[in-house]
Parts: C-alpha cells; sequence; structure tokens
C-alpha cells in the first residue's frame, strides 16, 4: 500500500524529490510493527518505507530493511544497487585464469568498456555467461562471495586517474561457469546465457 502525498510532511515531499523517489515507491508501514511493515514491503517490492520515526532525527523514511534513508542518504543508492534489474555476468581475462563478476544493461557494450578500460590491467576480457535478475546488486555480490578466497587486484586508467580494481579472482573460467551456473540455476532458478565460445 502506497503513501498518499497529503500523508508526508512538506520536508518529507522535498527530501523525496532530491533523492529522485517517487511517493508511490514507497510502502506505507505506519501503525505496523517493523517485522510486518519489513514482510509486506519486500512482498510489495517495495524499496522504501514510511514508519515510525529513526531515534536520530526524528525522520520516518526508511529502506525496507529499516534503515533511516534521511539520516544516512548513502543507503538509497545501496539499495537501488541491490534491487536493479540488470544482468549479473562472469567475465574472463588473461587466458581465463582472471575472472571478474559484475552487472549491467547491456551486455556486449560492458565487455567492450572492459576491454577500452583495461581493467585490472588486462585487455582481453570476455564476457562468458550472464543472467538477468531484478537483484542485481545482491546475485552480483552473493556470487563474488563464492571466490572471496580467490580475490586479486589491479590497477587500470578511468577518467585519466589511476584506479584499483578489486572485484577480480584467480579462478579457472571453467571452474567459474560451473559455480556460476549452480547458483544462478538451482539456488536462484534463473536461466543463464552461456556463450559458444565458451564451450
Amino acid at each position: 500500500m502506497t503513501v498518499l502525498i497529503a500523508d508526508f510532511t512538506e520536508r518529507e515531499i522535498k527530501f523525496l524529490k532530491s533523492q529522485g523517489i517517487r511517493p508511490d515507491e514507497v510502502f506505507d508501514g505506519r501503525g505496523m510493527y517493523n517485522s510486518t511493515w519489513k514482510a509486506l514491503a519486500k512482498e510489495g517490492e517495495f524499496d522504501f518505507v514510511l514508519a515510525g520515526r529513526c531515534t536520530n532525527g526524528g525522520h520516518r523514511l526508511k529502506t525496507r530493511s529499516g534503515h533511516c534513508i534521511q539520516c544516512r542518504t548513502s543507503s538509497i543508492a545501496f539499495v537501488r544497487r541491490e534491487n536493479a534489474t540488470a544482468n549479473v555476468y562472469l567475465a574472463a581475462a588473461n587466458n581465463k585464469t582472471v575472472i571478474k563478476i559484475g552487472y549491467a544493461s547491456l551486455i556486449y557494450a560492458r565487455e567492450e568498456s572492459l576491454r577500452k578500460q583495461g581493467y585490472g590491467g588486462h585487455w582481453d576480457w570476455e564476457i562468458l555467461c550472464w543472467t538477468k535478475t531484478g537483484y542485481a546488486g545482491q546475485v552480483e555480490r552473493d556470487i563474488s562471495q563464492l571466490f572471496f578466497d580467490k580475490r586479486i587486484s589491479g590497477h587500470y586508467i578511468k577518467d585519466n586517474e589511476l584506479q584499483e580494481a578489486v572485484e577480480m579472482f584467480s579462478v579457472d573460467a571453467y571452474k567459474a561457469i560451473e559455480v556460476f551456473l549452480d547458483y544462478a540455476k538451482i539456488q536462484l532458478g534463473l536461466d543463464v546465457v552461456i556463450l559458444n565460445s565458451t564451450k
């Protein structure tokens, strides 16, 4: 259930507008137990909730996990990233001995940008497989965690500045594809697109 405009304060309306959040993106959790509005907001796929006041500033706008978005605006970007609809991909470089998990709306454009950037010091990036999901940030993070002990870093230039690439792993690409498939298909029930060149 969304909140009526009249139920927001002027300050709340200004805040939502400044953050690019539409009022109809906010679930009305007023008068409910925390556990109830959290469950209902998740079920209704609402990222934001109007509920009881926070302890710091007395604000009512929260993420569905309960963080005040007025005290900590960074939680807005985090929630949007977690719940973005996009393609989570597995890419490989360095003769398929280095992998990267990421997400992008346009797969082939992302492959090209990884190559042009020389992401992590590698210029031969190839996207091997991907799956489309409504929780791209969360799925990307979960799959990356499966390779946590194999994490490596490198450098590349972006916007004329040296950047550190920490989203790479030293894993054989074919083993990584198996892990990616198992997680996406078995754990999440998602279809995976595998490119012919990887077979």
